[in-house]
């Protein structure tokens, strides 16, 4: 037996005895956002629960990349149980009152607490003047902790976009147990919750039945069942995630950017217009993108 195929029984077993103990037949939903890890899970379920009624949802926010959105399309037609809702969210608008990403999710999260409540002793730690933390904010961007800038952060876009929609959902569906594609080899601060399910009053909330997984057994998962991946993954784009179209907390942005200057223009400028106020920071002080990558978004 390879590591592949002991994983895959690993994963069956496990599932099995979530539903087992939690009925996710009835209880769950996929978070299905079109990329390579949420097909993978809907596939690893549909082998441990044969037959079963568990609902598909694809949170199309309008930010996702076209070839993301066509994807979905297909799969809903492949698989009746694939549910798009689409959230009356105006994207700029939610931007402009709750702040933009920039950098990573726990550095937005710091900048909107120091723009709300001024220095606190979270950002005196970040900033490594305090307690050693495990995350540092890179000294290139400590100028953000100072009234001088005057970008408003946050890390409520996903939250307002995707997880107030998925909520919503919940509550009317009555399929409170979300299951995600969430794996730790996506790295970052995914590396330290190292549980595939979590609790709230003592309730099952979320189930990660990827987390112990590698690349190389999603890569195993498709294999085996001979299905189709979206075509951002192959040639001529290439890409390592499909997440928002732009989004700036990509820290591979600018190869994504360039890629699709060159194949679908219009989606880099449409992903320039809506991060508009990131995208020029970034080049202004040569993080993540250039100038010259910025000239091109603005030509």
């Amino acid at each position: 037996m390879t590591e592949e195929q002991f994983q895959l029984a690993d994963r069956i077993a496990k599932i099995k005895s979530i539903n087992e103990m939690y009925d996710l037949e009835n209880k769950s939903y996929i978070s299905f956002s079109g990329g390579k890890d949420s097909v993978a899970t809907s596939l690893l379920i549909d082998m441990a629960l044969p037959k079963n009624k568990i609902p598909r949802v694809f949170i199309d926010t309008g930010i996702e990349y076209n070839e993301v959105r066509e994807y979905v399309k297909w799969y809903q037609n492949k698989e009746p149980k694939t549910i798009i809702i689409k959230p009356q969210v105006n994207v700029k608008a939610m931007l402009e009152e709750y702040g933009y990403p920039f950098k990573s999710k726990q550095h937005s999260h710091n900048v909107a607490i120091y723009q709300r409540n001024g220095m606190t002793k979270t950002n005196i730690n970040y900033l490594g003047k305090g307690y050693k933390v495990t995350f540092l904010c890179p000294k290139m961007l400590h100028y953000q902790f100072t009234p001088e800038f005057k970008i408003k952060l946050s890390d409520k876009c996903c939250y307002k976009m995707k997880k107030e929609v998925a909520r919503k959902y919940e509550k009317e569906s009555g399929r409170s147990i979300c299951i995600t594609g969430i794996r730790m080899a996506e790295g970052g601060y995914r590396n330290y919750q190292t549980a595939c399910t979590i609790f709230e009053d003592e309730n099952l909330k979320m189930f990660h039945p990827l987390k112990p997984c590698t690349d190389d057994f999603i890569n195993y998962v498709f294999q085996l069942t001979n299905f189709p991946m979206c075509s951002l993954y192959k040639e001529p784009f290439n890409f390592k995630r499909t997440g928002c179209r732009g989004c700036p907390f990509n820290i591979e942005l600018a190869e994504e950017l360039e890629t699709l200057l060159k194949i679908s223009p219009k989606q880099a400028k449409a992903a320039y217009k809506i991060w508009k106020p990131v995208y020029d920071e970034y080049a202004r002080i040569n993080y993540r993108i250039s100038k010259e990558l910025l000239k091109k978004l603005q030509s």
